[in-house]
Parts: structure tokens; C-alpha cells; sequence
């Protein structure tokens, strides 16, 4: 979502989404958001993917890894006390912590590449840093889930319309990717209370256009911009549009 570019919405829009974000620290944000005041937000943009799920966000959400420990140093100003699930087993003395204090708050924003048709070795590498599991990790992230359902709610809530993204992956990703995953991701939307969703998962990108396995370039971002302009304008008052095709439910 950090290559979708606000300036080709015809409403005001920003674009506050962060490299490999877990849905809790999403969640932070708009809570963040909407408890400022008067917020004025009318529609949520948010990505989702097969990926949204995969292992590797069982370690965002645990300062047992790296990437957890990465989490709390770039998302700290948003955990808010009242929720102290990430907190819990946190040394607050930890180097992770400390930097965090004194480091911004990751806001995102939009960002470009100029990458194009990647190789199978970097969709190899990709893949399997999302999807190997780790020590003894659930092979996906319910944590993910349940925190993409309170986004949902959050929403609802305050009359917030949510419209959920799957933009283009490289199709020998998507094609590495167990069915098991298309299936939460089906399950997921399907689970909403009142979502729009877009799937562009189908579409046969060029890999000219993309920047890696999952990633779009630039040029793939300003071209997808549009097409999600148009998409988003034209699917107010429906819910669980689809630009694609859905994935079946069964087995999850």
C-alpha cells in the first residue's frame, strides 16, 4: 500500500501505511487518529494479501525475533497503554525500547522504486522469509486476524468505510503460496461486518511492473493508484465488491 499514490484520489487523502506492518500497530493508528478529535476520516484504504497472514507476523508481534523487536523500536508511540498484549514479557530497559523512545513515530507514506521484473531469486528469498516457519511459530497469524476484525469494528463503529486492497503480486509468488492462506484471506473478508473489497490478486500484471515478489514499482503503483481511484468511487454503498475472483473458504 506504500506504493498507492493519495494525489490521484479526487478526495483528500494521505497515505500513512509502513513497511511490513502488523494489523495491531494499524489499529493504533487509526485509534490514534480517531481519539484526536474531530477526525473527519470517511474511508480507510487497507492491504491485504495471502501474506497478510504468513509467519512472518508472528514474529512482528513477538520481541522474542528481531522483527518483533524492530516493531517496538519504530511503532512504540503507538501502543497505547490501555492495550498491553504487546507489552507483555517486554523488558522496558531493552535497546528496542529505548530507541523507541526517543526515535519518531513510523507514520509511513508513500514510497517508489524503480525495480522491475525480479528474478526468481528474489521471489525465492522473499517467499521464504514470509512464509519459513520459525522455531515452533504457528504456521499463520492469528494475531493478524483477530486485529484485522477490530479494524473492522473500529470502523463500523464510527461510520468509517473500510474498503480492503489485494493488489498484484508477482505470479510465481502467488503461485508458491499454500492454498491455506488464500483460504484466511477469503475467510477473513467474508467475516466483515461491512467491508468493500478489491482483488486485483487475478490480474495479469506485467513484471515490468513490479519491484519485487510482492511489491509494486512506481510505475505499477501510479497505474494501480488509478485503477483504485475509479474502483473506490464506483463501489460506494456495496460491500464485499470484488475487482477478481474470490478464493473458495473451504478448509480453513
Amino acid at each position: 500500500m506504500q506504493r498507492i499514490n493519495p494525489k490521484l484520489f479526487g478526495l483528500n487523502t494521505y497515505n500513512f501505511s509502513s513497511s511490513g506492518e502488523h494489523y495491531f500497530f494499524t489499529y493504533e493508528k487509526i485509534r490514534r487518529l480517531i481519539r484526536s478529535g474531530d477526525h473527519k476520516i470517511k474511508h480507510i484504504i487497507l492491504g491485504v494479501s495471502p501474506v497478510s497472514f504468513a509467519p512472518v507476523y508472528n514474529r512482528m508481534f513477538s520481541t522474542k525475533y528481531i522483527e518483533g523487536r524492530m516493531s517496538l523500536t519504530r511503532y512504540l508511540y503507538f501502543i497505547g497503554l490501555d492495550n498491553n498484549e504487546f507489552f507483555q514479557g517486554v523488558d522496558i530497559l531493552s535497546k528496542s525500547m529505548i530507541k523507541g523512545i526517543y526515535r519518531k513515530p513510523d507514520w509511513g507514506g508513500l514510497t517508489g522504486s524503480t525495480n522491475k521484473n525480479p528474478d526468481s531469486k528474489i521471489i525465492d528469498v522473499l517467499f521464504k522469509q514470509h512464509f519459513k516457519i520459525v522455531l515452533s511459530e504457528n504456521q499463520y497469524s492469528s494475531v493478524q486476524i483477530k486485529y484485522l476484525s477490530k479494524i473492522d469494528s473500529i470502523c463500523n463503529v464510527n461510520d468509517i468505510s473500510l474498503v480492503l486492497v489485494s493488489l498484484p503480486n508477482h505470479p510465481i509468488y502467488l503461485k508458491k503460496i499454500d492454498d491455506l492462506y488464500y483460504n484466511i484471506l477469503n475467510h477473513s473478508v467474508n467475516s466483515m461486518i461491512k467491508v468493500k473489497y478489491i482483488n486485483y490478486l487475478d490480474y495479469d500484471i506485467n513484471p515490468e511492473l513490479m519491484s519485487d515478489a510482492n511489491h509494486l514499482n512506481s510505475k505499477g503503483g501510479d497505474i494501480f493508484s488509478k485503477y483504485l481511484a475509479i474502483e473506490v468511487e464506483n463501489t460506494k454503498g456495496r460491500t464485499h465488491y470484488n475487482a477478481g475472483t474470490k478464493v473458495d473458504s473451504q478448509g480453513f
